[in-house]
């Protein structure tokens, strides 16, 4: 698959990503129905990752689809606590 397939890939993605967690949000930490969007993003797509994030403190946190590239493109979805943002780029970045 071409870097241009994976991208036009992960934009898709993205856009049901979004759909899934508008979806199914209804209340509590946006993180964990940002992870399970995530996890349903990845089986409708087939891509054989699984997600993996990390909180600061309570209130932020960041959810990604991990390749096994710290700096690969994948799908990163960053959280507080009633809402998120999913984006395409390295999770190495969020850091």
């Amino acid at each position: 698959m071409s870097d241009q397939q994976d991208h036009q890939t992960l934009r898709r993605a993205r856009r049901y990503a979004r759909q899934h967690f508008n979806e199914n949000y209804t209340h509590g930490h946006a993180s964990h129905a940002a992870a399970k969007a995530l996890e349903a993003t990845a089986r409708k797509f087939n891509l054989p990752y699984e997600v993996c994030g990390w909180a600061d403190g309570c209130d932020e946190g960041v959810q990604y689809l991990n390749t096994g590239d710290s700096y690969g493109q994948t799908l990163v979805a960053k959280t507080d606590y009633a809402s998120v943002r999913f984006a395409i780029g390295c999770w190495a970045d969020q850091l």
